[in-house]
């Protein structure tokens, strides 16, 4: 997403959570499918643009490094008060 470029993702796990609706998806267990989304990147000549474009969109939601760092912090900290009966 930082570096601007349209995403594959596969449509396990967290991915489509994280991804929202910025990334081309495809099923990991479908070597069609994941062929099928490298053939529209080729077919479709605008789409690559308007993926990155929604990469770095989605990206913003997430904010910098010092922000994530601040809220994992409060996560632990959390974690830590929960464990001490706090």
């Amino acid at each position: 997403m930082a570096c601007r470029k349209p995403l594959l993702v596969s449509n396990a796990t967290s991915l489509p959570e994280i991804g929202g609706d910025a990334p081309l998806y495809f099923d990991p267990l479908e070597p069609a499918a994941m062929a099928a989304a490298i053939g529209r990147l080729e077919d479709e000549p605008q789409l690559p643009e308007a993926l990155a474009v929604k990469s770095a969109n989605r990206l913003r939601a997430f904010g910098g490094p010092k922000e994530m760092t601040a809220r994992y912090l409060e996560v632990f900290r959390t974690a830590m008060d929960m464990g001490r009966g706090a």
